[in-house]
């Protein structure tokens, strides 16, 4: 029953294995981490495709815009507009909130202090 319910809603498996658990089951889908060494083969393939795109900057994430990795390109990109995002485990998609700021290497300022001021 849980299993149809998770097909039928086309959950992923890390909801499906929580509906398992909530259930009284043990977890059916295995989870591995990024820097697992089951994982090694995809990362090498990943590597490989961001070396492929060179000259063009290419970045990897997971679906919470977590950077991966990067190719050399985007590293130099984000270097030139001085974010530190070299590293990995900076968050791509909120640079511009206040916490997502200081991943990136700029000051932690709060967004609201930015706002515009209209004089008539």
């Amino acid at each position: 029953m849980i299993q149809k319910l998770g097909d039928a809603l086309s959950l992923p498996l890390a909801v499906r294995n929580q509906l398992l658990a909530h259930a009284g089951f043990a977890a059916r889908y295995a989870q591995r981490g990024w820097n697992s060494e089951e994982m090694a083969p995809i990362r090498e393939a990943v590597g490989y495709t961001l070396r492929q795109h060179t000259p063009y900057p290419a970045i990897a994430i997971d679906r919470y815009w977590t950077i991966l990795q990067m190719n050399r390109s985007a590293e130099r990109l984000f270097a030139f507009i001085g974010a530190d995002v070299a590293r990995t485990g900076c968050n791509a998609h909120r640079p511009s909130y206040s916490d997502g700021l200081s991943c990136w290497g700029f000051a932690s300022v709060p967004v609201h202090d930015h706002r515009a001021v209209w004089h008539t």
